[in-house]
């Protein structure tokens, strides 16, 4: 058996996770499996022993919803969000309207992320805007970082990852936020069909009421929301990387 938490997965919190996963593992009655960090996560996430994991929403619609059992969504108590939604939030370095900043490189963490790629694509669409170049750097702190240091000129990463980037590093704090998409479902919890999520369910929500009060303020969950699983299938996607910029 196998569970990983890679969503937010910045090092500060990395014994946090482990602890929870470790109360989640108790309730559930699978004591000695450990928390991994995979390297592949398309493949682990399709693991038929897969306990537990967190994905992102937009591979959960194009490649995971008929593979996988969707269990809740965490929620972060994220401004202008409902329960278990978030938003993205486009960052830059200069106070800059989309616009002109869109005239620049686009720095984007994967052609298939909900919040780096089709969350801000979908926004500029529907404004009639297209950057002019993409730059894809594999994280959301990559593209922060990238905007940071004028290898691009716009990006865009999940509320809820800048907050924990401007806790982090000082040099985060100086990004300036430009504008947010539309709240959409946030990061999915999700195990094998062949696994119990009755029983899961029931452990993640047990597990998280034996976290102390200080390893849950670090980790920014406020609870969990039961959402549809249609709720992520009607979300659009806009072109990919190829498309827009050949």
């Amino acid at each position: 058996m196998r569970a990983s938490l890679p969503m937010y997965d910045f090092d500060h919190l990395k014994s946090d996770h482990e602890t929870f996963w470790t109360h989640i593992a108790a309730a559930f009655g699978a004591p000695d499996v450990p928390l991994s960090s995979p390297q592949d996560l398309m493949t682990h996430w399709q693991s038929q022993d897969l306990l537990l994991s967190q994905t992102c929403g937009m591979p959960f619609r194009l490649f995971l919803s008929d593979k996988v059992q969707y269990l809740c969504t965490p929620d972060f108590g994220l401004e202008g969000c409902p329960p278990g939604f978030y938003n993205s939030v486009f960052i830059a370095k200069k106070d800059l309207s989309l616009s002109t900043l869109c005239q620049g490189t686009f720095a984007y963490n994967e052609d298939h992320s909900q919040s780096g790629w089709a969350g801000p694509i979908t926004h500029l669409d529907a404004l009639g805007l297209v950057p002019s170049r993409g730059l894809k750097t594999g994280a959301h702190r990559n593209s922060a970082r990238a905007v940071y240091d004028g290898a691009a000129e716009l990006a865009s990463i999940d509320a809820q990852t800048l907050f924990l980037l401007r806790e982090t590093s000082d040099w985060a704090k100086e990004l300036i936020t430009i504008e947010r998409t539309c709240p959409t479902p946030g990061l999915p919890y999700i195990c094998a069909d062949k696994i119990d999520a009755k029983a899961m369910l029931g452990a993640i929500r047990s597990g998280f009421d034996k976290l102390g009060a200080d390893t849950k303020s670090r980790l920014g969950i406020k609870g969990f929301v039961e959402l549809q699983p249609q709720e992520y299938l009607d979300i659009p996607s806009p072109r990919s990387p190829d498309e827009l910029f050949g």
